[in-house]
């Protein structure tokens, strides 16, 4: 499907021609990347009018991959909420630069949970659960380390 995509941009009218294998294919097509690639390759091939969707294909490809549920409106004080986080001292040391805002606060907007909630519980089981400790993932508490000496 990738190659379907890019091919869309030198040569949409070739591309067109498979619209409906494509179409059959992410009909049935479980995984979500390739259905996803599917649909991008149909939508560049109709805005392109090189292929004219029915009422039916369209609804399935305008819908598909997305949430049927209306979009939850929040109050956009995240930013702040991050600057607090990073001031605060955890039993568990989470890296603010690139943990906090790629990982954990997409995790915690999927579960609903405040950002502090989300790291409260994560900490819980890391350090109370598991033992991790403020520093065990730094590179030099590695307790294999002995196995990678020979690389220096």
């Amino acid at each position: 499907m990738i190659v379907m995509l890019r091919a869309t941009v030198d040569n949409v009218q070739e591309v067109a021609l498979h619209t409906q294998l494509i179409l059959d294919t992410i009909r049935r097509e479980p995984h979500v990347i390739v259905r996803e690639l599917g649909r991008s390759v149909l939508l560049e091939i109709n805005k392109a009018t090189a292929w004219e969707f029915s009422e039916a294909d369209r609804m399935f490809v305008e819908k598909l991959n997305r949430s049927q549920l209306a979009p939850i409106t929040r109050l956009a004080r995240s930013s702040q909420r991050l600057s607090e986080e990073r001031g605060r001292k955890r039993k568990y040391s989470f890296d603010s630069m690139d943990a906090i805002p790629y990982w954990y606060k997409p995790a915690a907007r999927l579960f609903d949970l405040p950002l502090d909630d989300f790291l409260d519980r994560l900490e819980y089981w890391l350090h109370d659960k598991w033992g991790y400790g403020e520093n065990t993932t730094h590179w030099n508490r590695e307790p294999r380390m002995s196995r990678l000496k020979w690389l220096t």
